[in-house]
């Protein structure tokens, strides 16, 4: 299916940004790190802004039109816990987007930055294994 295509290409570009900012996050360079880490989260949140909205505008109001029970179940739990999600995201990039929050709290930074990529790296986990297969085998 194309649009399943494009989603995975918006994870991948995801999981690949995730990645670069994972790589600068030694504790001893975060300071020396800090504005390409920043650059980094711009970016990020730029992607993941655009792939909600393409979910929310496409993809869950396909989904929970469906008559099958199973299938408008699935979304609907899918979309609320991407709201959650949504909303903890948004709250940790508008803090340490902001100028020397990472330098004046390295080690919070690591701890957060580790939970929320842990949280992200989950959901498109299991999008691969529970929401896209149901997608296809209702397409």
């Amino acid at each position: 299916m194309e649009i399943l295509a494009t989603y995975r290409s918006q994870h991948d570009e995801i999981l690949k940004i995730g990645s670069r900012i994972e790589k600068l996050m030694d504790q001893k360079l975060l300071a020396q790190n800090a504005s390409e880490i920043r650059s980094a989260l711009a970016t990020i949140a730029k992607k993941i802004v655009l792939h909600l909205a393409l979910e929310d505008k496409s993809l869950y109001p396909t989904l929970l039109s469906y008559s099958d029970n199973k299938v408008h179940e699935i979304a609907e739990n899918f979309q609320k816990e991407m709201n959650n999600i949504a909303g903890d995201f948004k709250e940790y990039i508008n803090f340490w987007r902001q100028d020397s929050a990472i330098e004046h709290d390295p080690a919070g930074f690591l701890t957060q930055t580790e939970n929320i990529f842990s949280v992200l790296k989950s959901r498109i986990k299991r999008v691969y294994e529970e929401l896209f297969p149901l997608i296809e085998d209702y397409s």
